[in-house]
């Protein structure tokens, strides 16, 4: 089973969930040849597939959200939600049914920050997804018929301790949202922020376009010495360091610099990570690997 995948399509999305579950998602070669939006979501429970889920749209985001009888949370580009729960059951909805009067935009990701999720996108979309049936805009500059010109097109969102949210994307922009305010950070970079992780100090790390990596905390940032022309996709502090990776390595912070990790059977596609407890899955086209304490498991 885990071949015919393979062959059939390119894997782009991972989580890891409750009690050893995971949920992949697929797209199909010939489908995005003939340019038909697609998602096809693949469980996976203690070592086997499960029944696959099709949807007739392209997802952006998938998440393991702490809402009860929820296992994972999938989001398309246009706003598409899908909750899946743990008998694989499903349940559909969109953000514009809960928020008729959100701006138009794309959705790019979803982040989980305790019983709320956040989807961002562009021109400057932001929405706190609270819990199945209750969405809240905040977006900066307003609701929809707002002057969006200046927003950018964020790509990724970061929770902080102190309830703020940072929010990162195209052309290296830095906003902040504190008390329900929005505040623009002084950027180091014009190049595109694409993913966030926030270390147990407080400091926050950047990555995205040609290897960028940036450091630092609200009002004081700085661009590291790149160690890859690569894109940076996805990030994540996990076993005590960030770790990133690029299409093609995934590597982890040390000393400041981004290092190649060695893996078993030297996987070369990666796309997203996730992590939960001791377990990092990593997921790339033709690579779907369970990075466990004492060993690798590959998954596809």
């Amino acid at each position: 089973m885990t071949s015919e995948f393979n062959t059939r399509g390119d894997f782009f999305l991972g989580c890891l969930g409750p009690e050893g579950r995971l949920m992949l998602a697929l797209s199909d070669r010939q489908l995005v040849r003939d340019k038909v939006a697609h998602t096809l979501l693949l469980p996976w429970d203690q070592g086997r597939f499960g029944r696959s889920i099709a949807v007739n749209w392209n997802a952006c985001a998938l998440v393991a959200p702490a809402w009860p009888g929820v296992d994972f949370a999938v989001i398309g580009e246009n706003g598409e939600l899908l909750l899946v729960d743990p008998a694989g059951a499903t349940r559909e909805t969109s953000l514009r049914t809960l928020l008729p009067e959100l701006r138009p935009g794309k959705i790019r990701s979803a982040s989980v920050a305790g019983d709320s999720l956040w989807l961002v996108g562009g021109p400057g979309i932001v929405v706190e997804w609270q819990h199945p049936s209750r969405a809240l805009d905040r977006s900066p500059a307003g609701g929809a018929g707002s002057n969006v010109t200046d927003l950018p097109v964020f790509e990724t969102a970061l929770a902080m301790p102190d309830g703020s949210l940072l929010c990162a994307g195209w052309d290296g922009e830095i906003w902040l949202l504190r008390d329900a305010r929005w505040t623009r950070e002084s950027s180091p970079t014009n190049l595109i922020l694409s993913a966030a992780a926030l270390a147990p100090d407080g400091t926050i790390y950047l990555v995205g376009q040609a290897g960028t990596l940036v450091k630092g905390r609200p009002g004081l940032w700085q661009v590291l010495p790149p160690t890859t022309e690569d894109n940076l996709w996805a990030a994540l502090w996990f076993d005590g360091t960030l770790h990133a990776c690029t299409s093609r390595q995934l590597m982890v912070l040390e000393d400041d610099e981004l290092c190649t990790v060695g893996l078993p059977e030297d996987p070369d596609s990666f796309q997203s990570l996730s992590a939960r407890k001791d377990i990092l899955l990593t997921t790339g086209a033709h690579d779907v690997l369970l990075l466990l304490p004492d060993r690798m498991v590959r998954i596809a």
